[in-house]
């Protein structure tokens, strides 16, 4: 009798535990399902909204979502809008949310933040400095050095982007004229090819000019260029350019640059091997013709800096030492307060033949958000931006169609974090 009790309480004892584990594996499964489900859903979402190259996945507690952003013109208000969207949506059963925006298909940064918290903020019932300490900004991370390529969706490679740009130039003080000016209009495509690679072509239309130099009356090319950038371990970035550049210059240069204190201070690095040409022919005594005109490649320049980011007002100082155009030594310094969207950048420099300063402003063009980028997409710039200078004691720097500087546009992390701390 003692032994069939015995027997009896064993079976029980065996019954409940399979009946728990079978429970518990059944939750876990479903609870799995669900947010396997959710990750799903919140990819349609994205693309829906416009977001390219997006992943969106579950690990270690975390939901992981990577994207680039070429609908929205602040990165700012992307990442706020697919943090409202998941909030809208009420998919997800994770709160910590890792958002890892990427340039070009190179992820630049993470953001790892409550979902919980961002709606208790916004809602004005949790005050900023107890929010900022939900949030977790960084330059380098393991999230930006995953590799989750093979399971992209509405990949951002191999799409053509179409952009206009206003570009204005004033020559002020002179007699008759006090106030001589030029504008042009730059329409650029640009060919997103695979990860960290573009061309990039531009023409330069003149709209009205006053400044007498006769080619630039002439439709002619702005630049066309290859460009592949990479980012390498240890938070470095560099950059191969070829092609015909900006300042009537041809050939090729590289670029690479060290970011230390989570983005806040870098020190970088370009050299150029580049020769004269030009379209239209500039002939001297005589007006332009149509037809290119070159020289051998046989120029090296360079510039080395280093920049500091204040993160708490959003300012950059930085000194750069190198050699321009027309064996021009330069040392400039630059004071930069970023505002939003806005820039404006003071500036001085030093070289062999005399000083000169001056300010650079970096305005946003409207709209704010553009249509839903598809194979071929059409758009104005981001920004306008005019420079004016004190002197006549000028610095010809060429421009060869992206530099690490772009890649880093609007993703600083502590400017990033800022601006999620506004309302």
């Amino acid at each position: 009798m003692k032994t069939q009790k015995i027997f009896l309480y064993q079976t029980l004892l065996i019954s409940a535990f399979l009946l728990f584990e079978n429970t518990v594996n059944s939750q876990t499964t479903d609870k799995q399902s669900a947010v396997t489900k959710s990750t799903v859903e919140i990819s349609k979402i994205l693309i829906e909204e416009g977001f390219q190259s997006v992943v969106v996945q579950d690990q270690d507690s975390l939901l992981y979502i990577s994207y680039e952003n070429r609908v929205y013109r602040f990165e700012a208000t992307a990442m706020k809008v697919i943090l409202n969207k998941i909030n809208e949506a009420q998919l997800s059963t994770i709160d910590q949310i890792v958002l890892v925006p990427k340039r070009w298909n190179i992820p630049v940064m993470s953001v790892e933040i409550s979902l919980k918290a961002y709606q208790t903020f916004k809602n004005n019932t949790l005050a900023a400095a107890e929010f900022s300490q939900k949030i977790t900004v960084r330059g380098q991370s393991k999230y930006t050095k995953k590799k989750f390529q093979l399971s992209q969706s509405n990949t951002g490679s191999y799409r053509l982007e179409l952009e206009a740009a206003p570009q204005l130039r004033l020559a002020l003080g002179g007699y008759p004229d006090a106030v001589a000016h030029q504008f042009n209009l730059i329409p650029r495509a640009n060919l997103y090819l695979w990860k960290g690679a573009k061309l990039t072509a531009g023409l330069i239309l003149p709209i009205t000019n006053e400044f007498e130099v006769p080619e630039e009356r002439m439709v002619r090319p702005e630049i066309l260029t290859f460009n592949q950038y990479f980012r390498l371990p240890s938070n470095i970035y560099a950059g191969l350019s070829v092609g015909y550049f900006t300042k009537y210059r041809y050939g090729g240069s590289a670029e690479i640059g060290k970011f230390f204190l989570n983005n806040n201070l870098v020190i970088k690095g370009k050299i150029g091997y580049t020769g004269y040409a030009s379209y239209p022919k500039r002939l001297f005594f005589d007006e332009p013709e149509k037809g290119w005109q070159r020289a051998d490649v046989d120029y090296l320049d360079y510039q080395v800096g280093i920049d500091y980011r204040l993160s708490k007002w959003d300012v950059t100082a930085g000194v750069t030492y190198g050699k321009a155009l027309f064996d021009k030594d330069v040392l400039q310094v630059h004071l930069t307060r970023q505002i939003n969207e806005m820039s404006i950048q003071l500036y001085a420099y030093h070289t062999n033949d005399g000083e000169n300063y001056g300010v650079q402003l970096s305005l946003p063009i409207f709209p704010k958000k553009y249509w839903k980028p598809k194979r071929v997409s059409v758009r104005p710039a981001r920004q306008f931006q005019y420079n004016y200078n004190g002197t006549r004691t000028f610095v010809s720097l060429y421009k060869n169609g992206a530099s690490i500087n772009d890649l880093h546009f609007q993703l600083n992390p502590s400017f990033i974090k800022n601006q999620l701390l506004k309302q």
